[in-house]
């Protein structure tokens, strides 16, 4: 299926899905993931954070990560960039332990941002889970996102800013 496709099945409440930007992760000298950014229109950014409705990022993994490695990263780059309560970190974190799968050279997988709503994970195979939390959605989106984020080469690239 492909990733337009897909999009309209699984969010077709957004209308015209656009890849507005790729780019790799790399961690020393290994590629991660390869990421596309995909939108309704160009992503805007307000204060750090999108402003758009509707937004998703499609993961095509290039090498295998366990899904314990996902959410630690991701909880690494949470609490340096969002600055959450001890609360909100124990909850996000059981939270995404549950939607977060292992992830194998060759999968992919994907995040629908819902802005002030919720974030959606999803699988080739189907959905994995949706965490209806606000607030966590604007902390995962800070990992790619946020002016200080991690990877500024793929936050560039992803919104097209080379």
């Amino acid at each position: 299926m492909q990733a337009q496709e897909f999009l309209d099945q699984v969010h077709p409440v957004s209308p015209a899905w656009q890849s507005q930007g790729t780019g790799t992760l790399t961690w020393s000298v290994f590629s991660v993931y390869h990421a596309t950014l995909w939108t309704s229109g160009p992503l805007v950014l307000e204060a750090g954070e999108p402003a758009n409705p509707h937004f998703a990022l499609q993961f095509s993994y290039l090498r295998n990560v366990s899904a314990e490695s996902i959410v630690e990263a991701s909880q690494r780059e949470i609490a340096r960039l969002a600055e959450p309560t001890l609360e909100q970190m124990q909850r996000w974190e059981a939270a995404l332990r549950k939607v977060m799968p292992d992830a194998h050279r060759g999968d992919v997988l994907w995040m629908i941002f819902e802005r002030g709503q919720a974030v959606s994970f999803h699988h080739a195979d189907g959905a994995l889970g949706r965490i209806a939390d606000p607030d966590l959605a604007i902390a995962m989106a800070h990992i790619w996102f946020h002016p200080d984020c991690h990877s500024q080469r793929l936050r560039l690239q992803l919104l097209k800013e080379t």
